[in-house]
């Protein structure tokens, strides 16, 4: 387990933050805004018509 952490896992977050990615989008949108929270979309009336 240790050496599948630090050979997979670990390389994989140095790219990751290299790059600039951030996969659990931790930012809070810059000085306008103090919060997480994203704010979800309207879904229309027929989205539950077929579910599957």
């Amino acid at each position: 387990m240790f050496v599948l952490y630090y050979a997979l896992f670990v390389p994989t977050g140095l790219v990751m933050k290299l790059f600039g990615r951030d996969a659990l989008a931790r930012t809070t949108g810059g000085e306008t805004t103090h919060s997480y929270r994203v704010a979800s979309t309207v879904r229309p009336n027929d989205h539950f018509e077929r579910p599957y």
